[in-house]
């Protein structure tokens, strides 16, 4: 429906946070659950060639320099751990007690839980800032992880052995493909794409605009944020429910100022007032409305019974007219 507003949150108890911020102001509605899928694309290989790689990337993709030097500088980090880590190791060496991988890995999750709170799992930069302080911090788990990948950890009663000797520049690793240009060709034919499928499940919960249009703007964000909405998603809802209240505002005024007004000099209407008004962070704006948006959204607001007539006489319909509909 063209008033539908799908506000999406990443677990059960968050929508329903939601949901019963909504019942308090009298809309029903419920949680649907569906299967989100995004692929995500990586480039594959040793250590030492996904840095290269980096580096090739970095002279051609001035837009990604920021997050390329960060990814680089991650990499070097890792590598030097491992290396310092193994360099009195060889193959055979009896590694870490479980106890002690344990206590790492405790201390290791407990940090990230605090900064995922605070940050967006999508942000590649504000994932990878946390990297030096939990490989000072909690450095065992993060080798244990990438040892483990590599298939060169044997698990014993004590803990855990080393079956083979590795440096940092021999670790298989992944970073996310941002262009693949540069992963052919002698220099990286140790490279490959990998593309992972992750399904998760996903909160929605659907409501008409016509139900929250009283709901002032900040407090709508706030709501949102409360229930640990993303963000950047609850910016987007709010700015996207700001524009369309603001049409169904002026489609109102419009037609209750003007009785009888017709669905083109309605459109009309709606884009000088808002050229005449609209500004964004200080900026004049402009609308461009074409005749069948204006109509849609007549069609939705006589489906709710707030407006009455047709296409070429519109007014506002009785109270009674609405509160029937509705």
């Amino acid at each position: 429906m063209l008033f539908d507003e799908t506000f999406i949150f990443k677990s059960h108890e968050c929508a329903k946070s939601f949901l019963s911020v909504l019942k308090e102001g009298g809309v029903k509605t419920r949680i649907n659950e569906t299967i989100s899928n995004l692929p995500r694309d990586y480039v594959t290989g040793k250590m030492e060639d996904i840095n290269r790689w980096l580096l090739a990337l970095l002279e051609e993709r001035e837009d990604l320099k920021d997050v390329i030097h960060l990814m680089h500088k991650k990499n070097l980090e890792l590598k030097d751990r491992i290396d310092n880590y193994l360099k009195d190791k060889s193959k055979g060496d009896f590694l870490y007690t479980h106890d002690e991988l344990k206590r790492d890995t405790v201390r290791a999750y407990t940090r990230l839980q605090e900064e995922i709170k605070n940050s967006d799992p999508d942000d590649f930069k504000s994932a990878n800032g946390l990297l030096p302080e939990l490989l000072d911090t909690s450095s065992l788990s993060i080798i244990h992880r990438l040892l483990k990948e590599q298939g060169i950890l044997e698990e014993c009663e004590e803990g855990y052995i080393l079956k083979d000797d590795i440096t940092g520049a021999d670790i298989i690793y992944k970073a996310p493909a941002m262009d693949l240009r540069f992963c052919e060709g002698p220099a990286f034919s140790g490279l490959k794409l990998l593309t992972i499928f992750e399904p998760t499940i996903r909160y929605e919960v659907n409501v008409s605009i016509i139900d929250i249009i009283d709901i002032d703007l900040e407090e709508l964000k706030l709501i949102m944020l409360a229930c640990e909405m993303k963000s950047d998603d609850a910016v987007n809802m709010a700015t996207d429910h700001l524009f369309k209240k603001s049409i169904i505002g002026l489609i109102l005024k419009g037609v209750d100022e003007n009785n009888g007004i017709s669905a083109e000099e309605l459109s009309l209407y709606i884009m000088d007032k808002w050229n005449s008004l609209k500004t964004f962070d200080n900026r004049k704006t402009e609308l461009k409305l074409r005749e069948e948006i204006v109509t849609a959204f007549i069609s939705e607001l006589k489906k709710a019974g707030i407006i009455a007539g047709n296409v070429n006489s519109l007014r506002i319909a009785p109270v009674k007219s609405r509160k029937k509909k509705r």
